[in-house]
């Protein structure tokens, strides 16, 4: 419900969270296979797996009141608020997929170990 110019264009800040600033960096989905993979290549990926699925959705839930609500009292959000949400967003997308992975492999194997 939370009205934002995003880019000069009226929409809503979930729509914005929830593609918009993935399409405002104007990569290619290889691109972005490419950047992801390169990114988890040089991160721990066990760090993600720390906790439970409850603290993950707290951990996201802070994220949100901390950085995607803190908006300009314009609610106007330019390249500025773009580029400095970029690598919240790819530390995103790579936690997500560590975890939805981690789930997945530890509910259809048995011998699935995290390590």
């Amino acid at each position: 419900d939370v009205q934002v110019q995003f880019l000069g264009r009226t929409t809503n800040l979930h729509s914005v969270w929830d593609g918009g600033l993935i399409r405002a960096r104007g990569l290619r989905e290889s691109a972005w296979d490419e950047l992801l993979q390169h990114r988890l290549q040089t991160a721990n990926p066990q760090q993600f797996l720390d906790g439970t699925v409850v603290d993950w959705a707290n951990q996201s839930h802070d994220l949100a009141r901390d950085k995607a609500y803190a908006l300009p009292p314009s609610r106007q959000l330019d390249v500025t608020y773009a580029t400095s949400r970029a690598l919240l967003i790819e530390e995103a997308l790579i936690r997500a997929g560590v975890r939805l992975g981690h789930l997945v492999n530890r509910a259809l194997d048995p011998g699935y170990a995290r390590n």
